[in-house]
């Protein structure tokens, strides 16, 4: 009972501390975005006349000082579905409209993130786990920075991280009511941005390699097909304006780059199919097995894990040698600009990876954790494994590389960072010379310390001011 307390307690301050100084450093905001201002316009607009979801007003606005905009601008309906536009005039309706209506809402989804990752760093491995990735989430800075700007990047990520959490918590108690409501959540993200469907393409995909009897639940093969249902009506909205060519402008307005961009399906999408079928491999190897039921053949093919596993660990050290040794400097800062000219430097499929070394050097164990498996993990890890692997696989396919895109990702990392930490504990534990286990509790203290202490650095340089856009 006292430990619950005090864990409440503990939740509430991370919590409420987040919500505080976040919406501090929103108010102090020296400039905003672009998107910051459709976005708030769209909701004043909607606020007034449901049917006015455009940005052709503030549109010709920009045009009229001679700057260069793509045709959505332009059209009789916003590109993305309306509900983040919706909560924004909600919230004008309650605190009137100006600019803290926007920050209210952005900011607040940002700090209930934190108990939710209690709850699902607890379902993966224990409480000790949920509580490091609480306080992960809380220093977070893409968190920090995404939730401190009126966008749509934090929204998605609170939408994933609740929809995986509700169909963990399906997954682990066997309550199928719970995926369902999975379901309606990922549907609330999709209503929010396209990319909000990830989480039930997680939920698919996992259901096809490691749990096919799932299938025959009606309740979960409904919770597939909710959010789907959930974008029919803003789909019959965009069919009522462009009529059957609406089909062709989502192609070309939502995936310019899959529409445009032929080398796509070059090293991309390999490297994205690469960090998919090892995800498979590893899954499909560890399905629930005993020493008994083992057979000869299966020993074999489990023979190859470890191997596969030194493969791309070597090859995550190399991706990241540069990031790692930019860590060791506390004062190097990872790229940010408010122009999109020139940004970012790093054009190739590993920008994510290695701009989240550039913010700490502890996310290293997180990407690391995404291909080493461990004989004492769980389905819902595999889950989250296998969450992280697919979203971070489709933000590099997608190649519009800004940090913000991957809000839906970071969830699943922060548990994937803590969960390896905390493996790494143990396995320190189990060392039998006594100097050993301590220069190995030296060494992991040390790179923890150091990282703390590089995020101290980029939160009073970047993620309080957050005076940039593209980062």
């Amino acid at each position: 009972m006292l430990k619950k307390i005090i864990l409440i307690v503990l939740l509430s301050l991370l919590t409420i501390s987040a919500f505080c100084v976040r919406l501090e450093n929103y108010k102090n905001s020296q400039a905003r975005s672009i998107d910051e201002v459709v976005y708030m316009r769209l909701a004043k607009q909607i606020k007034d006349d449901i049917h006015n979801y455009n940005s052709i007003a503030y549109g010709e606005e920009l045009q009229a000082t001679g700057r260069e905009l793509p045709n959505y601008f332009f059209q009789p309906l916003f590109k993305h579905p309306p509900l983040f536009a919706l909560i924004l005039s909600w919230s004008m309706h309650i605190f009137g409209v100006n600019g803290l209506a926007g920050g209210y809402v952005t900011v607040a989804l940002g700090a209930l993130m934190i108990p939710l990752m209690f709850f699902l760093g607890t379902l993966a491995y224990n409480w000790r786990v949920g509580l490091m990735c609480s306080v992960l989430m809380w220093l977070d800075p893409i968190s920090i920075i995404c939730s401190q700007k009126v966008w749509m990047d934090t929204p998605l990520g609170f939408f994933a991280l609740l929809s995986i959490l509700l169909f963990s918590y399906g997954l682990k108690k066997d309550k199928d009511k719970w995926y369902l409501a999975s379901g309606f959540v990922s549907g609330l993200g999709t209503l929010t941005k396209y990319s909000g469907f990830l989480s039930t393409l997680v939920v698919l995909g996992y259901a096809l390699v490691y749990r096919r009897d799932l299938f025959k639940n009606k309740l979960f093969v409904g919770s597939l097909f909710l959010p789907f249902l959930m974008l029919m009506p803003w789909f019959f909205w965009n069919y009522k304006v462009y009529g059957l060519d609406f089909f062709s402008n989502f192609l070309i307005e939502q995936f310019p780059h899959f529409y445009h961009n032929a080398k796509i399906f070059g090293p991309f999408v390999l490297f994205a199919m690469a960090l998919i079928s090892y995800c498979i491999y590893v899954i499909s190897r560890k399905k629930h097995r005993t020493p008994q039921n083992i057979t000869v053949k299966e020993v074999k093919k489990l023979s190859l894990e470890k191997p596969l596993q030194m493969i791309f660990t070597a090859l995550l050290i190399v991706i990241l040698w540069e990031p790692l040794r930019y860590g060791l400097e506390i004062s190097y800062l990872p790229q940010h600009s408010w122009a999109g000219t020139g940004f970012p430097a790093d054009i190739s499929p590993f920008f994510y990876f290695r701009q989240l070394v550039n913010f700490s050097m502890i996310y290293s164990f997180g990407l690391l954790g995404m291909f080493v498996v461990f004989k004492e993990d769980n389905e819902v890890q595999y889950l989250i494994r296998f969450s992280a692997i697919l979203i971070i696989a489709f933000f590099i396919v997608w190649k519009n590389y800004q940090s913000r895109y991957i809000m839906p990702f970071m969830p699943m990392l922060i548990v994937l960072t803590c969960g390896t930490l905390y493996r790494f504990y143990e396995k320190i534990l189990t060392f039998r010379i006594l100097l050993l286990k301590q220069l190995s509790f030296l060494l992991l203290s040390f790179l923890i310390c150091l990282a703390f202490a590089k995020l101290s650095v980029i939160h009073s340089v970047l993620s309080f001011p957050h005076n940039f856009c593209y980062f």
